[in-house]
């Protein structure tokens, strides 16, 4: 098979997902076809296959070998990467759970504190209660002896005012009390 410097520049590689870079690829190939195509010139008849791959290879393999080198570094930067995102994701979920001890201590506290505020108002509450139902008796006893107390009165005093004179009679005996000499007009 001859080889042509036009077969050199219009040969297609597959490019996959970690592929060469086209670009470098094509422009590579342009050098290669133009140093053939000098070597055809000078030489004045095509290269055999032998001596094309041999001239070729050397070319393909330093590329190759670039590439190698060039995925090998951007591996060890992917890695390098890698390592720090775990890192800092270590760090975080660090944080994050130093972050929750101190919640859950806190809340703890708090719940124990509002625990603890519950059970003394509601003491507080059961002692206000208990001094009102017991304000309560004393109120209802102290009501009963009023009332005691209040027909007591009534009838000690319709004892007097049935022992009383007429109005009109303790009027005048206090006039006469009062008067010089002890006289006064009767009753009217």
């Amino acid at each position: 098979m001859d080889l042509t410097p036009d077969d050199i520049r219009g040969h297609d590689f597959p490019v996959g997902l970690r592929g060469y870079d086209t670009g470098a690829v094509r422009a590579f190939l342009d050098e290669v076809a133009e140093a053939f195509e000098h070597v055809l010139t000078e030489a004045g008849k095509p290269l055999s296959p032998d001596m094309l791959y041999d001239l070729v290879g050397q070319e393909v393999a330093a590329v190759l070998h670039n590439a190698q080198s060039v995925a090998s570094g951007l591996a060890q930067q992917a890695e390098a990467s890698a390592n720090e995102l775990r890192e800092r994701a270590a760090r975080m979920v660090e944080e994050a759970r130093t972050e929750e001890q101190a919640i859950r201590q806190e809340s703890g506290g708090l719940l124990a504190t509002a625990q603890r505020d519950r059970e003394t108002l509601l003491e507080d509450a059961l002692l206000r209660q208990e001094a009102v139902a017991r304000a309560e008796v004393q109120v209802r006893q102290a009501a009963e002896q009023i009332g005691i107390w209040l027909e007591s009165a009534e009838r000690s005093f319709a004892g007097i005012r049935a022992k009383m004179p007429d109005p009109e009679v303790t009027k005048w005996l206090l006039e006469v009390e009062r008067a010089p000499g002890g006289e006064a007009a009767g009753p009217k």
